[in-house]
């Protein structure tokens, strides 16, 4: 599991682009020219709005779930012509505002509402560059990947350096893991060379990655496994969105959800999140 920290927001430096780096309850924000790839959670938009250069003008989304998705709001409330797009299958959970399949019920999470203007074609200019469209499914309804022709790519949470999103079937269906094995595999046959993750820094090893991630995909079919992997990555969540949870509230919280306080995963999380 990563940990799960709210690291100061820093900025990584690449050719022609820049990364905010937040920790994990923001995604990260790529910034190319005028454009974003992502916009984090919807708090702390002060460090992102210091991290902005100039106007924003397009947003382009690798999923919509709040830790990613959670600024545009604040952005188009600064500037109402920034355009946002998204693959057609997250508008579609986009439009009705389903908080099931955005993953804001029983997750203590919220997405200030917004709307997506565009459908993300098969290639799209951002910044300046162009990028081939991955379709990413698995972690998220309408995820996707986007790659430039000299091989950087922005995986959003489809692949970090050790993993990658926690798949939810009983939201999106039991086809997350077949989705999320074909997105490794498009991955893999785009052959990027640096891989800017949903979380963490960018990195080189793919091959590395790849490999890890497909042992976790494997540990994840297990139902068991699963579950406990969703529920030790929504305690990490909830501190991180009320870091004044203590230990007795996150017991309840989980009992309230039908988990076992007293499982034999639940102390050592505790501990490590010092509660």
């Amino acid at each position: 599991m990563a940990t799960w920290d709210a690291s100061a927001p820093h900025s990584i430096e690449l050719p022609g682009l820049a990364v905010l780096v937040r920790g994990w309850l923001h995604g990260n924000i790529v910034r190319i020219g005028p454009d974003l790839v992502d916009t984090g959670y919807y708090t702390g938009f002060d460090a992102l709005d210091s991290w902005l250069v100039g106007p924003v003008e397009r947003i382009f989304l690798t999923h919509v779930h709040s830790d990613h998705s959670g600024g545009i709001a604040a952005l188009r409330d600064r500037d109402s012509a920034v355009a946002v797009y998204g693959h057609p299958d997250a508008i579609a959970i986009v439009e009705p505002w389903d908080l099931e399949r955005l993953w804001i019920d029983n997750t203590g999470q919220e997405i200030p509402r917004f709307s997506i203007d565009h459908p993300l074609p098969s290639r799209v200019d951002i910044g300046g560059r162009g990028f081939d469209v991955i379709p990413a499914g698995g972690h998220a309804t309408g995820g996707v990947c986007f790659v430039d022709d000299a091989g950087v790519m922005i995986s959003g949470d489809a692949l970090w350096e050790r993993g990658f999103g926690i798949l939810n079937p009983v939201i999106d269906g039991p086809g997350v893991f077949d989705d999320a094995a074909g997105a490794l595999d498009r991955i893999e046959e785009a052959a990027p060379r640096v891989v800017i993750p949903g979380h963490g820094a960018p990195f080189t090893d793919v091959r590395g990655a790849l490999g890890r991630a497909r042992v976790l995909l494997e540990r994840m079919r297990d139902p068991k496994d699963l579950r406990r992997r969703a529920f030790m990555g929504a305690v990490g969540f909830w501190v991180l969105i009320d870091p004044t949870l203590d230990a007795e509230a996150i017991k309840a919280r989980l009992a309230d959800q039908g988990v076992d306080p007293t499982a034999p995963w639940v102390a050592p999380l505790l501990q490590k999140l010092g509660r």
